[in-house]
């Protein structure tokens, strides 16, 4: 469960990669509460561009994942973002070496 941003009773649904961070928030698919609903599943494979439309391409080496994927590319550029800004991470970030950040 991940409070999300929105106020309306359901869920949201969002298959993904098990070496991946579940961006739900972005990519999941809302369900309703008190409905019925029908899932399709369907897979799709993501090749990047090269520089200098992209900089998160196969040969540039992830510090917290192991393969490339745009999730992975996200949450890698996450964490490297708010350690740079906070000296420490959110609990959900990868990076278990760096510091979680206080609630406070």
């Amino acid at each position: 469960y991940t409070k999300g941003p929105h106020n309306a009773a359901g869920l949201k649904l969002l298959l993904h990669g098990q070496d991946e961070i579940p961006q739900v928030e972005n990519f999941g698919d809302a369900i309703p509460a008190g409905m019925h609903v029908f899932v399709a599943v369907d897979v799709s494979k993501e090749i990047n561009l090269p520089p200098p439309h992209g900089d998160c391409v196969k040969g540039k080496t992830l510090r917290y994942f192991d393969r490339h994927s745009q999730a992975a590319c996200y949450g890698e550029y996450r964490t490297k973002f708010a350690f740079e800004k906070c000296v420490c991470r959110n609990y959900i970030m990868p990076g278990f070496n760096l510091g979680e950040c206080s609630s406070v």
